[in-house]
């Protein structure tokens, strides 16, 4: 039987191709895996890498002051049993580049009066945001 051995090319060549692949594929996990956060008429929808977690206004109820970092969202499910907690979700608003008082000011004013839910996502429903509550003139990052 004949062996083949790698050239000492090949050999040299490998291992920095095999470090730059690993590199590139932390690069990527690390800025794939940061969360989008959409707000439409009929609920949150909260997208990641492996997944998305999706809940309607009606469900939904905003947990204590959000930290600087991540904001508590308790999902208020139909089907559970009654007296059964909310389901806790977190949503961490630092990847998420928004003002943790004005996303928890935001969520709020959709959850108390449903009936601006029909404005979300146009110009005029942002510039009320920005003038009551919902975050007084902070917003997005860059866009304040």
């Amino acid at each position: 039987m004949t062996r083949v051995l790698p050239s000492p090319a090949a050999t040299l060549l490998a291992a920095p191709l095999t470090a730059a692949a690993f590199l590139l594929l932390a690069i990527l996990l690390t800025f794939s895996n940061r969360p989008l956060l959409s707000l439409d008429p009929d609920g949150i929808t909260l997208r990641w890498l492996a997944g998305r977690t999706r809940i309607p206004w009606d469900e939904l109820a905003l947990g204590p002051q959000p930290e600087p970092r991540a904001l508590t969202l308790h999902h208020r499910r139909p089907t559970a049993a009654i007296g059964s907690e909310p389901t806790e979700v977190r949503l961490p608003v630092r990847g998420l580049h928004i003002d943790a008082g004005f996303l928890a000011g935001t969520i709020r004013r959709y959850t108390d009066t449903p009936s601006r839910r029909a404005g979300i996502g146009t110009t005029e429903e942002l510039a009320a945001l920005r003038t009551v509550g919902g975050g007084a003139g902070r917003g997005v990052c860059g866009a304040a």
